[in-house]
């Protein structure tokens, strides 16, 4: 469930250089990572990681990245959510 918070470490995009911003999108990263778990239980990891139509083909863990990724990641995993 971390790895979407230790890739924003390890990227070194521009919030690593603020901690208190980079506090806040790691607490998004991680709520997003969670409603992903409670959607797809055991299979989070592998859908975190495959290229998704819905996301223009990009893999969800890397729409996490900006705020308007993340945006799109939790209005996917709420239609999900709902139509399960």
């Amino acid at each position: 469930m971390a790895q979407g918070v230790a890739a924003l470490q390890q990227s070194g995009k521009s919030v690593a250089a603020r901690p208190a911003a980079a506090a806040g999108v790691a607490a998004e990263i991680r709520e997003l990572e969670a409603m992903a778990r409670g959607v797809f239980g055991a299979d989070v990891d592998h859908w975190l990681r495959q290229p998704n139509h819905l996301l223009g083909g990009h893999t969800p863990a890397s729409m996490m990245f900006a705020p308007t990724g993340r945006s799109k990641v939790r209005q996917l995993l709420k239609a999900y959510a709902l139509a399960a």
